[in-house]
């Protein structure tokens, strides 16, 4: 179904995107280098979830979509800070959903929220952080957190709390801000707890400038990504267009790696066992220990 959707759209993934639109866990990360394209793939991901919600719903797949008026509602919200924020997914969104002729109404203001009425019974809205927990209202069935970096951990959690009702799913977009210093650390913390096994299930996935070589043809040494990377600090380059998270500087065991080192690793009697302690401070105090 999802290669038919992609085919009908005229969007062809790249390597690094394929794994991304084809993933359809409950909750994804998504960090994105200037210029990458996640938003494109945030459009992408919400016209695909579109797709597999209704084929979900059991109901016969070549049914003609005019006869699912009476379908259960289905509400996506595109989500960011502010209503400006969400514009570029919408209206990629509804670019795609337009060549699919699921429109049966959109509006799309010069500012403000936008609104598509799709076919399936199916609502798509912008939403503003900065105002949308205070209306109660129907809870949505899924989310795309537009800059999902510049929104505080206290919206984050709030947006889960919505999405519990419907067991909703959640795509969080956005570039990674904490070398800027203005950003709360919450992301990037995420994306680095979704790289290996959580308890959320959720999985994250870094989306380089480089790899978008409609617009890099060179890949990771065009020229002018080689001069940017000469012009910027090394973390800065590795955050704004490597999309991984910059490890603290006072980091102990810099080569840890979540991906690597969290996991399901049995007990192995022919290993030493290595006892770590960190002792803490004040009296009486407290002490981390930590059998290796």
């Amino acid at each position: 179904l999802k290669k038919v959707v992609l085919e009908d759209i005229n969007f062809k993934p790249t390597l690094i995107q394929m794994p991304i639109v084809m993933d359809d866990r409950r909750l994804m990360l998504v960090t994105g280098g200037w210029r990458s394209g996640k938003s494109e793939v945030a459009a992408v991901k919400l016209v695909l979830r579109y797709h597999t919600d209704l084929e979900k719903s059991k109901l016969v797949r070549d049914m003609d979509l005019k006869l699912k008026a009476q379908l259960v509602p289905r509400l996506y919200w595109i989500l960011a800070n502010d209503y400006a924020t969400c514009r570029e997914e919408f209206e990629k969104a509804g670019r795609y959903f337009k060549k699919l002729h699921l429109i049966e109404k959109m509006h799309f203001p010069a500012e403000g929220q936008c609104k598509l009425n799709l076919m399936g019974n199916v609502e798509v809205v912008t939403r503003s952080a900065d105002d949308e927990f205070r209306i109660a209202e129907q809870a949505p069935d899924g989310i795309i957190i537009a800059e999902a970096g510049r929104m505080t951990y206290s919206s984050w959690l709030r947006t889960r709390g919505r999405l519990i009702e419907k067991r909703g799913w959640c795509v969080l977009v956005g570039t990674l801000e904490s070398s800027d210093g203005r950003a709360e650390p919450w992301y990037p913390e995420l994306y680095t707890e979704w790289q290996g096994l959580n308890e959320d299930n959720g999985k994250s996935y870094a989306m380089p400038t480089w790899y978008n070589t409609a617009i890099f043809t060179l890949g990771r040494y065009d020229t002018i990504l080689v001069a940017e990377e000469r012009a910027q600090q090394t973390d800065l380059f590795q955050e704004k267009y490597g999309a991984v998270p910059v490890k603290p500087s006072a980091l102990i065991l810099k080569e840890f790696s979540n991906d690597i080192h969290v996991g399901n690793y049995p007990y192995d009697d022919n290993i030493p066992v290595e006892i770590a302690v960190d002792p803490g401070y004040g009296f009486p105090g407290a002490h981390a220990v930590l059998a290796i």
